[in-house]
């Protein structure tokens, strides 16, 4: 596919057809302002296993901070789900899950605490990418898996978890090769069906 321009935007489809499209560089209604995320360039694609970040980041869950970008912080490896990393010579964000699956975020297969699941809270750049229970958590009306996009990467480097469909659904992106940078906007969609069952 040749791109007709250095600013390619994505979104995933409406989820209430039968399967997800993409929409390439087509216009989309945006809820916010597009911010852009550098992209840390010190390290290669091939070596990357999770989204680099230069600025300050940092994540929450239910509104308490889980770990922070910030140099000198010290993370309790044992019991965080989350790890910072030395990446080119400084400390970086490594967002990933330390526990597979659905198990990792409490999530239940009969949908029984769905409506306790914590929001999920990532903080680039000083702009949070909120995602709620009904962005990462598919329904079927009779069971509820995570819908975040787990690879099965072996210690020390996994396993992991990209953000994939639940973020692409909510939010709009924008991709700046000449910059080294990533647009994020809310998407003025239609919302999933709720699925309760």
């Amino acid at each position: 596919m040749l791109l007709r321009s250095m600013l390619p935007g994505f979104s995933c489809g409406s989820p209430t057809k039968s399967s997800d499209t993409w929409n390439i560089m087509v216009p989309c209604p945006l809820q916010d302002m597009l911010v852009f995320i550098p992209i840390d360039p010190a390290v290669s694609s091939r070596d990357v296993d999770c989204l680099l970040l230069k600025n300050h980041v940092s994540a929450t869950v239910a509104g308490e901070a889980i770990f922070d970008g910030e140099p000198g912080l010290e993370i309790d490896q044992d019991e965080s789900d989350w790890e910072i990393e030395t990446r080119a010579g400084r400390r970086v964000l490594c967002i990933r899950m330390r526990k597979a699956g659905s198990k990792g975020l409490g999530v239940k297969e009969d949908c029984s605490n769905f409506d306790s699941l914590p929001d999920l809270g990532f903080v680039m750049a000083g702009h949070t990418l909120k995602l709620t229970a009904e962005d990462y958590v598919d329904r079927d009306g009779h069971t509820c898996t995570l819908s975040l996009m787990t690879m099965d990467v072996p210690p020390p480097k996994g396993p992991l978890f990209i953000f994939g469909d639940p973020l692409l659904r909510k939010y709009y992106t924008v991709y700046d090769r000449e910059n080294l940078q990533v647009g994020f906007a809310m998407a003025a969609q239609p919302r999933r069906g709720d699925g309760k069952a």
